[in-house]
């Protein structure tokens, strides 16, 4: 993709009350995906063009190597853009925007893009510490020149009766501090902290990134699988054997790119996590499997040949259900947490014993130590803790 077909790419941030997450390419856009499950990416129910007896999850490693920073930027092109264009004063009396984002697995949008373009990083504290140093509080060295931005307002706070003073002391400096700063929090902290404080009367008319729309979509996959060692391979549907993605050959964005898109709510590290997920490879010829036994390949089908499986549905533990969707809003609306500190935010402890299940299922992800929602699942838990009645996240 050259530097024209890049911009032409680019997206303005919008107020948050904008956004709107891709359609649905069907007739009936109120179905959701995951409520059609297969049906959705079948081809009108025929059988699929490869027995799945032939193919084998490709390796996990296999086109995992994109970075979570890689992850984010596709959204950093639209905050430089944003970014060089903006006036923040712009008739207002704060010098502060809010950027409300969808949760994210590495939590690196606004903190990387910041890093990247040499602004100035303000990092919470330990969480641990939110709790234990109330008499002696942390500094809060804001003042200077220059953009300032604090990438993650959810992880500044813990819903506990004491977790709430450092939150409130930062805002209280930023609405006092001369430079610009730029705030992101993600969707569900953003929603808890409007209910819990009041926070929108501070950090008026947040923003918000524009979803991915397919054609989008299509095209920074392409980018992310030139930088993978699958740069050679061809990805073909195994329901309907076309080809879904090739560097050699210009493919369209069909109807699985429209329906990855609306599925994974237009946020890309969501629909390359359900994307990475789907890729299945010729089985071995190294297994013990006769000859005669093993399933006839389609033409054209060979080594390099990744095949697109239906998206797999997540579904909670058929018991304790209650207790899932409790240790899930928890991680949403902190983002990520220790074992320890999630114990601690949860109503009473016990809901902990379904952690495991959650984590087996892959629904909760573990990064260095901490917990968190996955990304492929987070559709999934979006819209199974709506159903019971939590403050949903707009995104």
């Amino acid at each position: 993709m050259d530097s024209k077909q890049a911009d032409e790419l680019i997206q303005p941030l919008i107020p948050l009350a904008d956004f709107r997450p891709p359609p649905m390419p069907t007739d009936d856009t109120v179905r959701h995906w995951w409520s059609m499950g297969k049906q959705l990416f079948d081809d009108d129910g025929r059988s699929p063009v490869i027995d799945s007896a032939a193919l084998e999850y490709a390796k996990a490693e296999r086109m995992g190597s994109v970075s979570g920073q890689q992850n984010c930027m596709p959204y950093w092109q639209d905050l430089s853009e944003w970014y060089r264009t903006y006036d923040f004063q712009n008739g207002e009396s704060t010098t502060t925007r809010l950027i409300v984002l969808p949760p994210s697995e590495n939590r690196s949008v606004l903190q990387g893009w910041a890093e990247a373009e040499g602004h100035a990083v303000l990092h919470p504290p330990d969480r641990e510490r939110l709790l234990l140093d109330r008499q002696d509080p942390f500094p809060l060295e804001i003042e200077g020149e220059g953009l300032l931005v604090i990438p993650a307002l959810e992880e500044w706070f813990l819903r506990h009766e004491n977790g709430i003073d450092c939150l409130v002391r930062l805002l209280d400096r930023v609405e006092q501090v001369a430079r610009p700063v730029l705030i992101g929090c993600n969707a569900w902290g953003w929603r808890f902290l409007c209910k819990a404080m009041r926070a929108d009367s501070i950090l008026r008319n947040p923003l918000a990134l524009q979803a991915f729309a397919a054609d989008r979509l299509l095209q920074w996959f392409l980018d992310l699988v030139k930088q993978t060692e699958s740069s050679d391979d061809l990805f073909r549907s195994v329901q309907t054997g076309e080809t879904l993605l090739s560097l050699e050959e210009r493919s369209g964005c069909g109807d699985y790119f429209r329906r990855l898109s609306a599925s994974s709510l237009g946020i890309p590290w969501v629909a390359w996590s359900q994307w990475r997920r789907c890729l299945r490879r010729q089985k071995s010829t190294e297994t013990d499997e006769r000859q005669e036994d093993r399933p006839e390949l389609p033409e054209g089908s060979d080594r390099n040949t990744l095949w697109v499986a239906d998206p797999e549905e997540f579904a909670l533990p058929g018991r304790y259900q209650r207790d899932a969707a409790l240790i899930l809003h928890a991680l949403l609306i902190h983002g990520a947490l220790s074992k320890e500190t999630l114990r601690m935010v949860l109503p009473a402890g016990h809901e902990m014993e379904v952690l495991s299940v959650l984590d087996a299922l892959g629904i909760v992800r573990r990064r260095n130590g901490y917990l968190c929602c996955s990304d492929a699942a987070y559709p999934t838990v979006r819209r199974i803790l709506i159903s019971r009645g939590f403050p949903k996240g707009d995104l």
